[in-house]
């Protein structure tokens, strides 16, 4: 009965704390880039899984008239812990979707190791090993 209690005991822990694990995320990377003319760049990603990226300047339509052009993505991990990216763009005729990939593998090896292990965790508890 201890080792079940033990065992709940943790895999409440693993549970908890992914979930808070976004509240408490850490930026890994940052850089932004103003350039001239009203070109930039910036990107991030923090400790969660999540980044984004983006790059825009200004175009001169046929026109004359300029418009600003932008090209990104995202990135997150979602509660399968796959890594979903979105990529987009906006320009002179709005934003737009340019398409969302489900990446087929785990975030990172650490990551795949806690869900491993939340498994696990839950295959003791349903087959009541003592």
């Amino acid at each position: 009965m201890k080792c079940v209690l033990l065992t709940m005991c943790l895999f409440i822990n693993v549970v908890l704390a992914q979930r808070d694990q976004g509240k408490n995320a850490k930026i890994l990377i940052f850089e932004n880039v103003q350039g001239i003319g009203g070109e930039y760049m910036f990107e991030f990603e923090t400790s969660d899984g999540t980044r984004r990226e983006e790059t825009g300047k200004i175009e001169t339509n046929p026109d004359g008239t300029e418009s600003q052009v932008v090209h990104g993505s995202y990135s997150y991990i979602g509660d399968n812990e796959v890594i979903y990216t979105v990529n987009y763009m906006a320009d002179k005729n709005g934003y737009r979707l340019i398409k969302m990939v489900p990446s087929v593998s785990y975030a990172s090896p650490a990551r795949a190791e806690k869900r491993i292990n939340s498994a696990l965790l839950g295959s003791l508890i349903g087959s009541g090993i003592r």
